[in-house]
């Protein structure tokens, strides 16, 4: 019961105190080098930088929280599912047009019916050149 008292006492003096009171824990010294050059980078003291961390602390279990095991899931079908679009697009024949006409000049007509010179430099200057071979009649 005397620790209760106790308790209760130092929680009405630490609501009741405008000031800041001081915290302190012991960690080793390879974790307090870290969060020195943390600080140091975002030029405040050791103190605000720590102070920082413990009020965010509750910011990063709401944000850990809001990922559950079906966002991780829908999440990784998302991924698998670009993977598998890049793998269209990227793909072997994509690769070898580009490596057998790397650093060429081309010309081609775009979809506004204007010539255009393209060095291909990247494998995208490939795609580009092999959508705009095909003529699409408009109405």
């Amino acid at each position: 019961m005397e620790t209760e008292n106790n308790t209760e006492t130092v929680s009405e003096h630490t609501s009741q105190n405008p000031n800041k009171v001081t915290v302190g824990f012991k960690c080793h010294p390879e974790l307090k080098t870290a969060l020195l050059k943390e600080a140091k980078q975002l030029d405040i003291s050791l103190s605000e930088y720590t102070e920082s961390i413990v009020l965010n602390r509750q910011a990063v279990n709401k944000t850990e929280s809001i990922t559950t095991n079906d966002e991780i899931l829908q999440y990784q079908k998302t991924i698998e599912q670009l993977k598998q679009r890049l793998a269209f697009y990227e793909n072997n024949l994509l690769y070898d047009l580009y490596n057998a006409h790397k650093d060429e000049v081309v010309n081609y007509i775009n979809s506004e019916g204007k010539t255009v010179e393209l060095k291909i430099n990247e494998l995208t200057d490939v795609y580009t050149i092999l959508i705009n071979s095909f003529k699409i009649n408009k109405p």
